[in-house]
């Protein structure tokens, strides 16, 4: 059946897309804002992506699983970049392609059942990389002297095959079969609406209950298990930190290290906090579809509670780079030359005391040039 709004008042509408539907000003609005937050994150994320490129550093077992590295002169391996930067581009993105699905509103079932599969599979391989990360500095906190034994280059492959494996399964099987397009041929939809009409490509007219439990299951055992390690983590690390203050005649090195270790470990919890509060909407709109309690609401008023909840998870793509920027001397300093306009840069270009301007952009060329080879993370 085609999507219509043939009620919208025909004044209103800039113009008509496919199955009869009428863009109007407030769907510019609204997808315009949709494109231009998908060019922040692409951007932003591009940029982070690109310095830790830029830094030639050896990789640990565990930089398999995370994607990228970004460690301290000598190989300490405690500042990573993880997976998220590569899994933020991907929404961004996509961000591009629903703007322009939302304005042509073509109708395919299968492309709508792999679209929302592939975001979903994104979501949960977030979720699993979190969770490892959160053992790997579990580890490194706790264990540190077994670190390098528990954590085998072989081990972490075969983890991280495992766990795109995983993924990739939960991105494919609304595809293969598991959603409800039976249920919406005979009205068994989880709705007491009668005679109700369902849009092709509503996400709740196809998405099973099984399906959105198992997405459900992943989000609050992953947040369960990282609470319960950073908590023991935390309750080690003051114990470590009192014992170490204790002891004056400590290794200075020994002293640097762990404090290298926990510094990076609290820019984790950061990210994961982040992660978590941004997608709590969207994990509160599954619980409570798979509970029941969105029963009395269509699937298409279903599909817009869903759609305002998704806006701080579409939020976190954007947040994550800022607090790179915040913890990482060279993702900081990166950010500064390309978005920092400063007085020195408008004298040079009305030609005005050019030389002090030239010593003052080498000067910043050579910050920049030493946050690559020493790579110090400081807080901003």
């Amino acid at each position: 059946m085609w999507t219509s709004n043939f009620s919208k008042d025909s004044d209103s509408v800039v113009f008509w897309a496919l199955n009869g539907y009428g863009v109007t000003p407030y769907d510019l609005i609204t997808n315009s804002s949709i494109v231009f937050l998908g060019a922040a994150i692409v951007v932003l994320n591009a940029i982070v992506l690109d310095t830790m490129i830029r830094l030639k550093v050896p990789a640990e077992p565990t930089d398999v699983m995370l994607c990228s590295t970004l460690q301290g002169k000598g190989g300490g391996g405690d500042q990573r970049v993880d997976q998220g930067l590569v899994t933020n581009l991907v929404t961004g993105l996509s961000m591009f392609y629903y703007a322009s699905y939302n304005l042509t509103n073509y109708q395919i079932y299968i492309e709508c059942l792999i679209r929302h599969g592939l975001t979903f599979g994104l979501v949960v391989s977030s979720v699993l990389h979190l969770t490892c990360l959160t053992c790997d500095r579990y580890i490194k906190i706790i264990f540190p002297f077994r670190y390098e034994e528990l954590c085998k280059m072989t081990t972490v492959v075969i983890l991280s095959a495992l766990l795109w494996a995983m993924s990739v399964a939960v991105a494919i099987a609304p595809t293969l079969g598991w959603n409800c397009y039976d249920m919406r041929t005979d009205g068994r939809l989880y709705t007491i609406i009668p005679n109700e009409y369902v849009p092709v490509c509503s996400f709740f007219g196809h998405l099973h209950s099984g399906f959105a439990i198992l997405l459900v299951a992943i989000f609050v055992i992953s947040f369960f298990i990282m609470s319960l390690l950073y908590l023991h983590i935390f309750k080690v690390a003051n114990r470590h930190a009192r014992l170490i203050d204790a002891q004056s005649h400590t290794d200075r090195t020994t002293v640097r290290k762990y404090h290298h270790a926990w510094k990076y470990t609290k820019t984790v919890l950061i990210i994961m906090g982040l992660y978590f509060f941004c997608w709590l909407p969207v994990g509160i709109v599954l619980m409570m579809f798979v509970c029941g309690n969105l029963r009395h609401k269509t699937v298409v008023e279903q599909g817009n509670i869903l759609m305002y909840a998704t806006v701080t998870a579409y939020l976190n793509s954007l947040i994550n780079p800022v607090v790179y920027a915040l913890k990482i001397t060279a993702v900081r300093t990166r950010f500064r030359r390309l978005f920092y306009c400063s007085p020195c840069q408008f004298v040079v270009t009305k030609g005005i005391a050019l030389g002090l301007c030239s010593s003052a952009t080498r000067t910043t060329e050579m910050t920049y040039q030493n946050s690559y080879t020493n790579n110090i993370e400081t807080t901003a």
